[in-house]
């Protein structure tokens, strides 16, 4: 992570004064089976858009919430970033998109038979993941804040 006395000089004053909101620490799931067994998933918030996809907005304020499936045969470096934040140095992520998005890390662990396999699916919009979803995986819709799944964990970890 940047110091802030890394970062240019236009940016500091403004980050040092930041109001920076503190979060609790998020419930993990233990594992029940063992890692050879697993299926993996990555989630990114690096705004990576897989070729023939729309950007990111950059004029939603706040922020695109929005998300994109990135199959895990995807080409890493296919990948193009549309992350607008200026916050934090982008020339790793745009030298090797794997610091973001670690596809070709996970493709080596699936081959070196440590988990099960990785993503799998195709690139897509959030309607077609969505009518297209395994019916093993759970709808983002189920999921709460911080990937709770029910209303009592939800209101435990609003921020």
């Amino acid at each position: 992570m940047a110091r802030i006395d890394d970062l240019p000089l236009w940016l500091r004053p403004t980050l040092k004064v930041y109001p920076w909101r503190r979060v609790e620490s998020v419930p993990r799931a233990q594992f029940v089976r063992p890692l050879d067994a697993c299926t993996v998933a990555l989630v990114t918030t690096a705004g990576l858009v897989p070729p023939g996809e729309a950007p990111f907005d950059p004029r939603v304020k706040g922020g695109d919430a929005s998300f994109r499936v990135i199959g895990g045969e995807a080409g890493v470096a296919d990948l193009k970033e549309h992350h607008r934040s200026k916050s934090f140095d982008h020339s790793g992520i745009v030298r090797d998109r794997n610091l973001a998005l670690p596809l070709d890390r996970l493709r080596e662990l699936a081959a070196e038979r440590v988990i099960s396999h990785g993503q799998e699916g195709s690139g897509g919009s959030e309607r077609e993941y969505q009518d297209n979803r395994s019916d093993d995986l759970p709808s983002l819709a189920h999921l709460g804040p911080h990937g709770t799944s029910t209303r009592e964990e939800a209101r435990r970890y609003s921020v």
